[in-house]
This record gives C-alpha cells, structure tokens and sequence, in this order.
C-alpha cells in the first residue's frame, strides 16, 4: 500500500535502468502509472533539485501532461505516483 491509498502487484513491477514502475489502483479501482527513481539519496544537492522541479510540475494544469499527486522519498528510493488517462 503506497500513501495508504494504492494497492499495487508487487510481482508487476518492471525494471529498467535505474527506475522501476508499475500500475496501482486506489479503492474506487482507479488506475495510477508509479515510479520509483533508484539510487538517489534523500540528502543529495541533485535530489532537493529534483523533488524542487517536481514541485513545479505538481502545480501544473495542462490536459496533455499526467498529474503528479504525490512524492516521497524513501530509502535510496524516490517514489512518484501518476495518474494516467489510459
């Protein structure tokens, strides 16, 4: 369970380089796209970066972009769930 809202197949996880992702479902059975970004550490000057730019496109509105709806960092592990119009 990601931010107690979604319920993903831990065996559906599909990696490649240094992310993984996979799909998610909330308890409405809506489907999320989620990433985890591996290998950054939680102090790092390039990980404040990143979560700073990722911030700026959590306030985006545009239709043709995916929503980010939350960010989390957890052990060398960045964590971004989606929501996708698939």
């Amino acid at each position: 369970m990601l931010f107690n809202k979604y319920q993903y197949n831990q065996f559906g996880i599909n990696k490649r380089g240094y992310s993984q992702s996979s799909l998610a479902f909330n308890e409405e059975g809506k489907e999320f796209w989620v990433k985890w970004i591996l290998g950054i550490e939680k102090n790092d000057t390039k990980a404040k970066i990143l979560a700073d730019k990722l911030r700026h496109l959590q306030k985006l509105d545009i239709l043709q972009y995916p929503k980010l709806l939350n960010m989390a960092m957890m052990k060398n592990k960045m964590l971004l769930p989606l929501s996708m119009n698939f």
